[in-house]
């Protein structure tokens, strides 16, 4: 791949636009005249109908650096010398809009290659790239846009926007009906936030036509509703329920600063879920601590009435069973810094334990601990000949290293997909 790669830099070199350098140590940044280049690098996997697929991450904290001037490019290699992508970055962040960024703050879309065309894939998304490959001349061509002044809707003055975040944003909007679409906005990133996959569904169309739909893992119609009042006392639960089964979906969620007695009563007996900004906001709020799944938030979206404090008093606790198994996962890689049995190790947890006045740890908490440390692709203890468990790995190496299996199995899923 390096010979190819150099093949490629010559070539460009040789364009008369000026001499390649290396221009960062870290990543494959060359500096071109007055453009940059960021190389990435991919082997084929071929597919079934011959079309070849390649994976590449792009980190957005490179484009930042380099792209402040709209002069950097992306240079996709290929590993059969035959093809490559240069993509203005610009426009691959054009590209991105709208996917979700990776936790490791990279895209990282699969690229695909038959006959000339070439296709990006990322989360679902389809973006025809074909005008790119093997399009050298437009590294001459390409001028960035000259970057528009957004026009700045006035906002109510109660927060500082620099201080502003999405869950107070949310509960501060419920009750300004003159932000309403500002409102849905917040609405819909705060479910994309804790993991559903959103759209639009009535910007630009009739009225009457609900706001957001969750298409996956399960379909949800979500209509907000912003009440200077505080409280909602009405819905159309006839003309919400008949969104609900033209867009095939499962459940009706209904978000607002607060609902009236008998409107509660209603929703209960249409099956349609009432949810407070603030009690939002508090999910949210969790999902910074925890990351929460949209399998852990079933129990509430499926809901019929008014979600009450429990349900996320359920949350709350079990995610604080979560901690206590990490802190013990924690202490016993501290200790076995030096060799132990289990049932040495045992004493030792059970002494503090009782020393801070917590819940006893049983022997069979330590031995699932140990096992999860042992198994092969974390591989951060191991038994020694007398049947002694010792630490192999630094803590902070295992915590890369369960980072990334979860980076692996996204991969994974993608590909089957």
């Amino acid at each position: 791949m390096g010979q190819i790669k150099n093949k490629v830099l010559e070539k460009i070199s040789e364009m008369g636009i000026g001499i390649i350098r290396r221009f960062d140590d870290k990543f494959e940044v060359y500096s071109l005249d007055t453009k940059f280049i960021y190389v990435r690098t991919a082997n084929a996997k071929i597919m079934a109908d011959s079309t070849k697929k390649y994976w590449y991450g792009i980190p957005k904290p490179i484009l930042d650096k380099y792209n402040k001037f709209g002069k950097l490019f992306i240079l996709f290699i290929m590993d059969d010398g035959a093809n490559i992508l240069l993509i203005p970055a610009t426009e691959f962040e054009a590209m991105m809009r709208g996917i979700e960024i990776d936790i490791d703050n990279r895209w990282k879309p699969y690229l695909f290659i038959s006959k000339n065309k070439a296709t990006f894939k990322s989360k679902g998304k389809i973006i025809d790239v074909t005008k790119y490959l093997n399009n050298f001349k437009i590294i001459f061509d390409y001028v960035a846009p000259k970057k528009v002044e957004e026009k700045i809707v006035e906002k109510p003055p109660f927060i500082e926007e620099t201080k502003r975040n999405l869950p107070e944003i949310i509960v501060e909007y419920s009750t300004k009906s003159e932000f309403h679409k500002e409102f849905e906005n917040a609405v819909l990133r705060a479910f994309q936030t804790l993991g559903f996959e959103c759209e639009w569904i009535s910007e630009g169309t009739k009225s009457g036509d609900t706001d957001i739909l969750v298409k996956n893992p399960y379909r949800i119609i979500i209509d907000p509703k912003t009440r200077s009042g505080g409280s909602l006392a009405e819905i159309n639960f006839t003309r919400i329920k008949r969104h609900r089964d033209n867009n095939n979906a499962k459940h009706i969620i209904v978000v607002a600063p607060g609902f009236d007695p008998a409107l509660r009563k209603d929703a209960e007996r249409e099956n349609v879920c009432l949810l407070t900004a603030e009690l939002l906001r508090e999910i949210l709020q969790l999902n910074e601590d925890f990351s929460l799944t949209p399998s852990d938030l079933k129990n509430i979206v499926s809901t019929s009435g008014l979600v009450d404090n429990s349900k996320l008093e359920q949350l709350k606790e079990k995610y604080s069973h979560e901690v206590y198994y990490v802190n013990r996962l924690l202490e016993v890689m501290e200790e076995l810094k030096n060799p132990q049995s289990l049932d040495t190790l045992y004493g030792v947890i059970r002494t503090r334990d009782r020393y801070e006045k917590r819940p006893e740890t049983t022997k069979s908490e330590l031995s699932h601990v140990l096992e999860l440390l042992t198994l092969p692709p974390i591989n951060a203890v191991k038994v020694d000949a007398d049947g002694r468990y010792i630490r192999v790995r630094e803590i902070s190496d295992v915590r890369r290293r369960i980072i990334s299996l979860g980076r692996l199995m996204e991969k994974l899923m993608e590909e089957k997909n």
